[in-house]
């Protein structure tokens, strides 16, 4: 891109979630469909994992920051590292079961929390029907994920370093908690209305 004198920037978007105003969230992603797991097979799975979950209007800021159309230095500006990959992601890590998983009880949404083979044993036993259990067309996903002989600890996988996009993302360095009991119960909201009309 230099040799045609267009700037451009790496970045490198992670797990985006429903939005600060509303907490729309696509329904059929992995994660949504693991939620709704509570409704179909009563429980959630105890994962040892850690996550970045951004909210999608708190991502597109950060984007224009980044390109510099909020003013903040343009990508052709020199004192702007073109070898940067900037990571948009959510800079506060949260743990799924001591985090989300008590938001989510809080928020309302009722389920047995269980050992992840328990929970993935339970949804390979559930209804075969998509009609009925949306969440069993993903069982060849989770599989393999957290299917047999899977590590029960994830982790969190890659940590990944923001310091340099926090540097020029206003947005990024005040992200929302996501774990916050109204920000889950408005995403709950919502997949509840989606759950609802497919259902």
């Amino acid at each position: 891109m230099l040799n045609a004198r267009a700037p451009a920037q790496v970045l490198r978007i992670g797990q985006l979630v429903g939005d600060t105003a509303v907490g729309e969230w696509n329904a059929t992603e992995g994660v949504p469909m693991m939620i709704q797991t509570a409704v179909t097979i009563g429980a959630l799975p105890m994962l040892d994992e850690e996550m970045t979950w951004l909210p999608v209007d708190c991502a597109a800021a950060a984007i224009v920051e980044l390109a510099g159309v909020a003013g903040n230095g343009h990508p052709s500006d020199p004192a702007v590292d073109l070898d940067t990959v900037y990571h948009v992601l959510n800079p506060r890590r949260f743990h799924w079961t001591r985090d989300m998983l008590p938001s989510l009880a809080k928020a309302g949404l009722e389920f047995e929390r269980l050992p992840t083979d328990q929970w993935m044993e339970r949804l390979r036993g559930s209804d075969r029907d998509p009609a009925k259990n949306p969440p069993i067309k993903l069982l060849e996903w989770f599989e393999s994920k957290y299917g047999h002989g899977k590590p029960a600890t994830q982790g969190g996988g890659l940590v990944y370093l923001t310091d340099e996009t926090r540097g020029r993302s206003e947005t990024l360095r005040n992200v929302p908690d996501v774990t916050e009991v109204g920000f889950v119960g408005m995403m709950l909201g919502r997949l509840r209305k989606h759950w609802a009309n497919v259902g």
